[in-house]
């Protein structure tokens, strides 16, 4: 949960900025075990103050199967919390008793704003946006120079001119395209228009 601190941060600054009313979309592709997801789902929850009311949806995808039961279970070992301080802890998760000892759960709240669902990122999309925020960190470094291009294209396409990107420490958007501004390390607005 919350790798790479600093997207987050970004990432709350924005939910920050919505005007009141407004709907969001966000996309972790590649999500692995659901932790950025969540991770994103805390954010937007956190950001909310009562004088605020925006909604979101995240919709996460992963190609492996067995990864996404756990991300859709939404159980994890006390282990993988480790680093949460206790309010946001108590605020999102509830906390195994009895046999379920050193287990938690993603609350329902939270977990009712993210989708999970199975996606090759080479293949056709299910879910074509457009997205405000688009999380594809670590995932690109496994394509070659052209795949890679191709598919920072294809996000720059379903991503709303003025969206965010965030990428892995070990990638690098400028070389794959010029549709993105950087506003931060691993951290890119889509360029308007």
């Amino acid at each position: 949960f919350f790798r790479e601190q600093h997207h987050f941060e970004f990432l709350a600054q924005y939910f920050r900025e919505q005007p009141a009313g407004s709907s969001m979309a966000l996309w972790s592709a590649g999500c692995a075990t659901g932790e950025e997801a969540y991770s994103m789902a805390m954010v937007f929850r956190e950001s909310q103050g009562a004088r605020r009311r925006v909604t979101a949806r995240v919709f996460a995808t992963d190609i492996d199967l067995h990864c996404l039961e756990v991300a859709d279970r939404g159980v994890y070992d006390l282990s993988a919390v480790k680093g949460l301080d206790g309010t946001r802890l108590s605020a999102h998760f509830l906390r195994g008793t009895g046999s379920n000892e050193g287990w938690i759960r993603v609350r329902p709240e939270l977990r009712g704003l993210v989708e999970f669902q199975a996606q090759n990122l080479l293949d056709e999309w299910s879910d074509p946006g457009p997205f405000d925020v688009i999380f594809c960190r670590n995932v690109v470094i496994y394509f070659d120079a052209d795949a890679q291009r191709a598919l920072f294209e294809r996000f720059a396409e379903v991503l709303k001119p003025g969206g965010l990107m965030m990428i892995g420490h070990s990638e690098n958007l400028q070389r794959s395209s010029a549709r993105f501004c950087k506003l931060g390390h691993t951290v890119y607005r889509k360029a308007d228009g």
